[in-house]
């Protein structure tokens, strides 16, 4: 039985808005008369074997509506499903406003068109729409491109004159029906890089062009008409468009303590805000989603690690290109970094010697580095021929080569010195090496489960499709416990999927009969949030690309991610930060006065130290004494009392932070006798601390303002998994709300000993794993053995 210490549930805050339909359309039909355009039948067909079609499509319609439009491809008001246009103009329309719409590069004819009313509209475009005319707005960092809106967030740092924005994307929750009277949305945020770019060519171009507009000291983007894109040419103006880098990495940290309004948290806080303040004015009820999330108790660090004594001794294959250093070097580092856990290491000259035993591999280039373009480019691939020829031997390879081949030539690159065994970086890379090491030993030489993988569930199973590169058939696993040893069936193999049904039968599951519920529910949240490229070219793509699911005895529940996260308390982290940067009187800042509330509890009391004369100097301390400790304290809040009479000649208020980082820190350092941090730096934190106890200057990073720390669940069965460390200055993603679907047997199932198998810390070395760690033996099952003994076959 799994116990988990018990916790008060926790309000939270997340990126759902939860919207009440409306009943009453007044409002909006005095602002606003909605038109819809039917788009070509043939459009659909088109898009499917033309990827420049929907782009085109929506270039055109730009050109020609000067109001917000949002496109639907499943609209079913005539009772037959079209792919349409719904376009709001503002009232009151005036003659000639209502244009007819075409799409010339299919056909002159105009796009038959007619007025609907807004309870026509299902709820999710209605409020689509709406959110186009929102981002449409007065307000400069937002703008619209295609059916897409965007918030600009910043300066990009790697290439000069490129912006960052974030695209904010509503989609409805993969539950809602349409009868239902609250529905909820989910907001995304998605980082997007906007770069200068050539002006196009092509007379009808299928990508969206953006002008630059300065305001004041801020830029902002607008979506150009093919004739502002002209003008923009004549007089020499710069061309922005969505554009990826070679490394395909446009990131926005969710979270970034010195650089909020930069972040995607607060982006999204901001809108989502703003959204409900916008609606309200249709008298279109919302409300932000709240969770009650209760912290679960993880396991210890002890528990969440791996005891690699068990791989003792590791046996190491020299697979590097430059042997300069000799192997022997390496084998002492490693044992000089491995020697309080019992862990030696010995070379082997031929792997065939590791026989059944795990080997890790030494080398110093990536695969990468023998593509084309990469600096070893036509030369053999050792670890390609080692991984070849010895599929069955449990193995890990380990770059010690910390250059950059992308940066340097090949003597450059493959010159590199020994590392030392403090160096930490090195040490969590061989830490995290020798984990994976052990759990492909694990799953490929059937060890006792008992005896090797901490907390794995042996009443369970689990089964895992998983994604994969373009036009190549995802991996479907299953993983089961048998007479102590994990098996994997290979569900590709039709007749391996007789044992999947009969495994799911003896615990009262049909596998036939959930799949059709998961199939049903994907196809349904496909249709209620539109189209987009991806979309159409898989729309006939009837199965699941990818799932995990969990059965046990009398339940079925399947992981689902739910598109949402925790949203921080901005408001209050702002007003924090605000408060160290406010000018007080100097006055306010003595602490002398306060001596007993921030004395520490041993420390005599100022009663005690008048009492018994120390204050006057009629009796000296004894050394290193209570009475020592506490004169000196009292000595120091007094001496700092006088520094800020001195102060108080040149003014009359300071700020905290002006306090601390201005040239008053060095004097006030000497009077504490603060001593630096771990990297040699003086912090605030201890300074600070005294003005906290006084309930003055609450941290910014404290934990009732954020939920960066800890696994965290609540009674729907979602969970979410943060950081064992406390918040850091920045958190580069968003903790994503999990949950396990139930949709068989909810009586049976327990989620926690599931959390206890994602607070292990041997998946992603030192930090929780984000799904239960049995599928991520799937994932080593089918990238060290299924994947090598195809590419061995072909």
């Amino acid at each position: 039985m799994v116990k988990s210490k018990v916790t008060e549930p926790r309000p939270t805050s997340t990126t759902t808005l939860i919207v009440t339909k409306p009943t009453d359309f007044s409002l909006l039909e005095a602002h606003y008369q909605l038109i819809r355009y039917i788009l070509p039948k043939d459009l659909r067909y088109r898009a499917k074997h033309d990827k420049n079609t929907y782009g085109r499509m929506h270039n055109c319609l730009r050109d020609q509506l000067n109001c917000p439009y949002k496109t639907f491809m499943y609209d079913t008001i005539d009772g037959s499903q079209k792919w349409v246009v719904y376009a709001l103009y503002s009232r009151p329309v005036k003659p000639g406003t209502l244009i007819d719409v075409k799409l010339p590069f299919v056909s002159d004819i105009a796009l038959e068109k007619r007025e609907i009313s807004f309870r026509e509209l299902e709820l999710h475009n209605l409020l689509k729409l709406l959110q186009i005319a929102y981002i449409r707005g007065d307000q400069t960092n937002r703008f619209v491109g295609q059916d897409y809106c965007y918030v600009y967030a910043k300066k990009d740092t790697k290439e000069d004159d490129a912006l960052v924005c974030l695209r904010i994307d509503l989609n409805g929750d993969i539950r809602n029906q349409k009868e239902d009277i609250e529905q909820e949305l989910k907001i995304t945020g998605r980082a997007c890089l906007f770069k200068k770019v050539n002006y196009p060519s092509d007379t009808l171009p299928p990508f969206p062009y953006f002008g630059n507009k300065p305001t004041q000291d801020k830029r902002y983007l607008i979506h150009l008409k093919r004739d502002e894109i002209e003008n923009h040419k004549k007089n020499n103006l710069p061309l922005y468009g969505i554009r990826t880098r070679a490394d395909k990495r446009t990131t926005l940290d969710y979270h970034d303590q010195y650089h909020i309004d930069a972040s995607r948290g607060k982006l999204l806080f901001d809108f989502i805000n703003d959204f409900r303040s916008f609606l309200t004015q249709f008298d279109i009820s919302c409300r932000i989603k709240e969770r009650q999330f209760m912290m679960f108790d993880p396991l210890s660090e002890d528990q969440a690690s791996l005891p690699l004594c068990l791989l003792d001794p590791i046996k190491v294959f020299d697979n590097r290109l430059n042997k300069t250093h000799s192997l022997q070097n390496y084998l002492e580092i490693f044992d000089q970094i491995f020697d309080e856990q019992s862990v030696h290491f010995v070379d082997i000259e031929d792997l065939s010697m590791a026989l059944n035993e795990p080997a890790l591999i030494l080398q110093d280039h990536n695969k990468e580095d023998f593509l084309e373009g990469g600096i070893l480019f036509g030369q053999v691939d050792p670890y390609k021929q080692v991984y070849d020829t010895y599929a069955h031997i449990a193995k890990q390879s380990f770059n010690i080569n910390q250059n950059k081949g992308v940066h340097s030539n090949l003597d450059m690159y493959l010159h590199y010195d020994l590392p030392s065994a403090n160096n930490k970086s090195f040490r969590v890379k061989l830490e995290a090496a020798l984990e994976q090491l052990y759990l492909k030993n694990v799953v490929l030489n059937e060890l006792s489960v008992q005896a090797y993988l901490p907390h794995m569930p042996i009443n369970q199973i689990f089964i895992r499709k998983m994604r994969t590169i373009a036009n190549q058939a995802p991996y479907e696993t299953l993983l089961y416990v048998e007479n102590d040893r994990l098996r994997f069936v290979d569900l590709r193999d039709p007749a391996q999927k007789i044992l999947r049904d009969k495994l799911l039968g003896q615990l009262g599951i049909d596998w036939c009969e959930q799949e059709e519920h998961m199939l049903h529910k994907y196809r349904k949240s496909k249709q209620d949030n539109g189209e987009n490229e991806s979309a159409l070219a898989k729309e006939d793509q009837s199965g699941m690309p990818h799932y995990n699911c969990i059965v046990g005895p009398g339940f079925f529940a399947e992981l689902e991610e739910l598109e949402e996260r925790v949203l921080y308390n901005y408001k209050e982290i702002i007003r924090r930060q605000t408060e160290v940067k406010t000018a007080l009187p100097i006055e306010s800042f003595k602490l002398l006065p306060h001596y007993d509330k921030l004395r520490n509890k041993p420390y005599l009391s100022f009663e005690q130290l008048e009492a018994q004369g120390l204050l006057e100097g009629k009796v000296l301390p004894k050394k290193n004494s209570n009475q020592e400790k506490s004169l000196n304290f009292y000595r120091q809040l007094e001496a700092y009392d006088e520094y800020l009479d001195e102060l108080l000649v040149e003014k009359d208020e300071i700020s905290f932070n002006e306090l601390w980082d201005g040239d008053q820190k060095e004097r006030i350092i000497s009077i504490f006798g603060f001593k630096p941090d771990k990297n040699n730096k003086y912090t605030s934190l201890l300074f600070k601390g005294y003005y906290q106890s006084l309930g003055w200057f609450t941290s910014d990073k404290a934990e009732d303002v954020h939920m960066y720390r800890g696994i965290w669940y609540d009674n729907k069965q979602c969970y979410m998994v943060g950081a064992p460390q406390r918040l850091k200055d920045r958190q580069p993603r968003a903790h994503l709300i999990r949950c396990f679907d139930v949709y068989q047997g909810e009586d049976n199932f327990d989620i926690r000993p599931l959390l206890l198998t994602t607070s292990v810390q041997f998946v992603r070395h030192d930090q929780y794993t984000v799904y239960p760690y049995p599928f991520h033996l799937i994932d080593v099952y089918v990238e060290s053995f299924l994947q090598y003994q195809e590419e061995g076959i072909d």
